[in-house]
């Protein structure tokens, strides 16, 4: 009898906080995502199940724009987490932004009913692209759920930087939904707080937990992959899935993942895009991608992610720099280094924690000029170069 009365209690109080609204709807850190030449993906948490949508503009005498995420005729109307994505978005300019929902009463077979509209506080996110066509990207990796490394690494890239670029393993694994808000939303949500646009390239550890198959449901992708391109400035930039670099067959995963076929259907990508006149006729070409282009030391349950294929057609390529992680170890190959291991490209591979010995990268590109900048947690400065055309 007295877990009845208990159940009957907590029945009728669930009932009555369905029908007082929340005074705090809105958590305080977007994730915004760059996502293509012209697009843009917001990613929002509301503290109640909510049916969420984004407004948005670009010009501040201008109307409001609406965005939500819908798929098979189905909005997200009951969730935690939400989506929108900008398609019409000009990196020359900034953008505003503001969040609307609507939290709900009862959700069920024939009955939505939802309390009135609420809108967050606007946000603002300054252009990506400056209006010489020049931009300047700092570039993390490996930070492993260190999330305190972001803000003194940013200062060190500079406070003139316009794109903020997740290059992998910002986490150990995701085990559950908390292990994706906590360790990749919240930390890119950094960014949108300084108003600095954000991308994300993933990296062998967002591969692992059983939590991983379901990180597109809390992230933007560029058309529904981890891989893609977008057109800035004056430089082509390639984002680059490098999978896992352990073996399908390891003992690690015990059967669960087949990162073999997702890799050579990457290649196939990869070798329609280098050949495409969009990646020809780019003045400069920029690839991102987690795991470097050499092979670590190898043993029998790590795999070559993507050297059978990516590689080779990279060194066709012959893109202009090429930024990296996953090592551990700072790392730099100027062209000649590149070339006497069979690579026709620099690249820099960053280092990890703990902030004294970890790395940001500064990328600056303009119409003329290409520079790299490297600096270290504890200030030193590792790599500075420039190229020109």
């Amino acid at each position: 009898m007295k877990k009845v009365i208990i159940l009957s209690v907590f029945a009728a109080c669930a009932a009555l906080a369905g029908e007082t609204p929340v005074t705090n709807l809105f958590e305080s850190t977007p994730w915004i995502l760059l996502t293509g030449s012209h697009e843009v993906g917001f990613n929002w948490m509301t503290t109640q199940p909510a049916n969420s949508w984004l407004e948005y503009r670009q010009d501040t005498n201008s109307e409001w724009k609406v965005s939500y995420y819908a798929k098979y005729g189905l909005k997200d109307a009951n969730t935690l987490y939400h989506r929108a994505y900008v398609k019409d978005y000009d990196p020359k300019k900034p953008i505003w932004y503001r969040f609307v929902g609507r939290e709900v009463i009862k959700f069920q077979s024939f009955t939505a009913k939802f309390h009135p509209e609420v809108r967050s506080e606007e946000g603002m996110l300054k252009p990506v692209v400056r209006e010489d066509g020049s931009w300047t990207a700092a570039v993390f990796q490996d930070v492993h759920s260190q999330n305190d490394m972001y803000d003194p690494l940013l200062k060190l890239a500079g406070d003139d930087i316009t794109l903020a670029v997740s290059n992998g393993d910002p986490c150990h694994y995701f085990n559950c939904e908390e292990d994706v808000a906590k360790n990749l939303g919240r930390p890119l949500g950094v960014f949108a707080k300084q108003g600095i646009m954000a991308t994300f390239v993933r990296g062998n550890h967002e591969t692992r937990g059983s939590h991983a198959r379901y990180v597109p449901k809390y992230m933007t992708l560029r058309n529904d992959q981890y891989y893609g391109t977008a057109d800035l400035g004056f430089a082509r930039v390639l984002f680059l899935d490098s999978g896992d670099d352990r073996a399908d067959w390891g003992w690690m995963y015990d059967g669960s993942i087949a990162f073999k076929p997702y890799m050579l259907e990457q290649g196939e990508w990869l070798r329609k895009e280098v050949a495409s006149d969009d990646y020809k006729n780019a003045k400069w070409k920029v690839v991102f991608m987690h795991i470097p282009p050499k092979p670590d030391d190898a043993d029998e349950d790590r795999a070559e992610p993507h050297f059978e294929d990516q590689v080779p057609t990279l060194v066709k390529a012959e893109p202009d720099i090429v930024l990296c992680g996953h090592d551990h170890r700072y790392q730099y190959y100027n062209k000649e280094d590149a070339k006497k291991m069979g690579f026709s490209f620099p690249f820099v591979i960053g280092d990890s924690k703990p902030l004294t010995r970890a790395t940001v990268t500064r990328l600056d590109v303009a119409e003329k000029e290409l520079g790299v900048k490297v600096f270290r947690g504890d200030g030193v400065t590792l790599t500075n170069e420039v190229w020109k055309k």
